[in-house]
């Protein structure tokens, strides 16, 4: 909620002490990522998001937020590869939900 708040500087914590608890949790990556990434710590958020995708590969909000810092970064085919692995794996979900 915070982070959707805009408010990362107080979301940082939480998210850091949930992976703490629960390291591999796919989710808690990705939220302490999308922290980081709030804060302009594009590495780090690169690094959590990465690891959120690789312990959940049917989870494609990962592979969307390391596809926009990508592209903030100027690396445009990692970008370009993200949002294709994100559209995939949301084409192959939404089709297991019918």
């Amino acid at each position: 909620m915070l982070i959707k708040q805009d408010r990362p500087d107080e979301a940082l914590p939480y998210a850091q002490h949930a992976l703490s608890i629960n390291p591999q949790s796919a989710r808690n990556h990705f939220l302490l990522g999308k922290a980081l990434s709030r804060r302009d710590r594009p590495e780090a958020a690169i690094d959590h998001l990465r690891k959120a995708a690789q312990l959940d590969p049917n989870y494609p909000e990962p592979h969307y937020l390391l596809a926009q810092l990508y592209e903030k970064m100027g690396r445009r085919d990692d970008a370009q590869r993200e949002f294709a692995v994100f559209e995939e794996i949301s084409r192959r979900v939404a089709h297991k939900k019918r």
